[in-house]
């Protein structure tokens, strides 16, 4: 769009400033707002889809696409600070979001504004998108709306903690959840009934034999090894009740190597439960070390290492991109494991 910069953007300033705005999934405006209006202060011209913020440079045929979320997770009652308070203490930025992703976002838009513009030579895309974290829930992903506008891409970095190592992978998943089924006794009398607690117990035994398996089987040095994990499990009603139900939440991370298709065939072989489905769009992604992407970023920071990313990021709307796969990479500051923490820092 030609536009030049009257000034860079302090992304420590941003990123302090976008933490104190709340941006739950589907709340995003108010960070929104700060993203704009710093864009505009650096002379460049933001243009909204919602609370999604995009600026374009350039007018090449070749564009670029740098994208991180705004929304962040709600906060939680182990948190000792105030989550909407920036507050710096030697070399880390507090406060929700600091890592996952406002340092991201901040980042990406100062280097977007310092950036020349390429003019004919190509087009950059920043698109700070919403509702990343809730992957859905409330309402559809900010990168499914802002994709069909942005026109054809030839690569992407997606802003995610990383600690500035390229990930060119990650894995895909399914949410999946077993409802074992029994009948209700006397607990005095067990022969009497048929305990569903016990059969769920039964499949969680065989699942984690087929995830040690899968684990050297399923491994992709791209997006790492596939792994299943119950994570809820509720049943029964009263102490001395045999239980009549059970149900156990799993979740599944998935490879190229063992895909969504397999794991949920493999689920559907081994459970005695019914099993039912809850999600499985998001399939593993892979760039390969070899396409342009990768290498120029190994170029720009060549004692990054190339490894999985840990999570499941917007990274994956690039591969359902009308026109085939825009290969991407993931790259951002912070350290993956203070996401969705109490207490999250960034360390600038």
């Amino acid at each position: 769009m030609g536009d030049t910069a009257n000034g860079p953007i302090d992304p420590v300033a941003l990123l302090a400033a976008l933490i104190e705005a709340r941006s739950y999934s589907g709340e995003e405006g108010p960070a929104a707002d700060v993203l704009e209006h710093a864009l505009r202060e650096a002379g460049l011209s933001p243009q909204r889809l919602g609370h999604n913020v995009i600026c374009e440079r350039g007018r090449g045929e070749r564009t670029l696409l740098f994208n991180s979320h705004l929304d962040t997770v709600p906060a939680t009652d182990a948190w000792t600070r105030d989550p909407w308070r920036a507050e710096r203490e030697g070399d880390r930025i507090y406060g929700l979001g600091a890592t996952d992703a406002k340092s991201c976002v901040a980042a990406m838009a100062a280097a977007f504004a310092a950036t020349a513009d390429p003019g004919a030579r190509g087009r950059l895309v920043f698109a700070a998108t919403v509702n990343e974290e809730a992957g859905g829930a409330a309402g559809p992903s900010g990168m499914e709306v802002v994709l069909p506008q942005l026109g054809r891409l030839h690569g992407g970095v997606i802003g995610e903690p990383t600690r500035l190592q390229i990930c060119n992978g990650q894995r895909g998943l399914v949410r999946a959840i077993l409802h074992a089924h029994g009948q209700a006794g006397h607990a005095s009398r067990p022969w009497e009934g048929v305990n569903a607690i016990e059969h769920a117990a039964e499949d969680i035994i065989a699942l984690r034999v087929l995830a040690a398996r899968i684990a050297v089987t399923g491994a992709d040095p791209r997006t790492g090894r596939p792994t299943i994990q119950a994570t809820q499990i509720e049943g029964g009603s009263a102490p001395n009740v045999i239980p009549d139900r059970c149900r156990v939440v799993l979740d599944v991370r998935t490879t190229p190597r063992w895909d969504n298709a397999q794991a949920v065939a493999d689920l559907e072989r081994l459970v005695r439960s019914e099993l039912e489905i809850r999600s499985r769009r998001f399939l593993p992604v892979a760039t390969d070390p070899d396409t342009a992407i990768v290498r120029a970023a190994r170029r720009a920071l060549p004692e990054a290492r190339l490894q999985p990313f840990g999570g499941v990021s917007d990274m994956y709307f690039l591969s359902k991109v009308a026109g085939g796969p825009v290969p991407g990479v993931l790259i951002g500051p912070g350290d993956g494991r203070q996401s969705h923490k109490p207490d999250e820092f960034v360390s600038i």
